[in-house]
C-alpha cells in the first residue's frame, strides 16, 4: 500500500516561517520608506539618514525579497527552498 497522506509541515518549521516573513516583510517595507525619503527636501529626514547607504540598503532589499520568496515556496512544500532559506540567511 502506498502512503497517501498529504505532506504536513512541522509546527515549528510553520511558526519560524510565519515570523521570519512577517520580520522580512517588515523589513522591505522600511527599506523601501528609507530609499523614498533619503531624496527628501527635508533637512530634518535627510540628517537623520545622512549615515545610510543606498547600495547598501538596496542589496538589503533584494536578499529580502529572495528570502520572502523562499519562504512562500517552502509553505508551498518546496523542500529545496530550505536550502536557500538558509544560504541567504547565513
Amino acid at each position: 500500500m502506498e502512503n497517501t497522506e498529504p505532506k504536513k509541515l512541522g509546527g515549528g518549521l510553520l511558526t519560524i516561517v510565519i515570523i521570519n516573513m512577517i520580520l522580512y516583510i517588515l523589513s522591505i517595507c522600511g527599506s523601501i520608506i528609507i530609499l523614498i525619503t533619503s531624496n527628501s527636501a527635508n533637512e530634518e529626514v535627510r540628517n537623520a539618514l545622512a549615515s545610510t547607504n543606498p547600495t547598501e540598503i538596496t542589496i538589503n532589499l533584494i536578499l529580502s525579497i529572495v528570502l520572502v520568496i523562499s519562504l512562500i515556496l517552502i509553505l508551498l512544500k518546496q523542500s529545496w527552498c530550505l536550502y536557500l532559506f538558509y544560504y541567504y540567511n547565513c
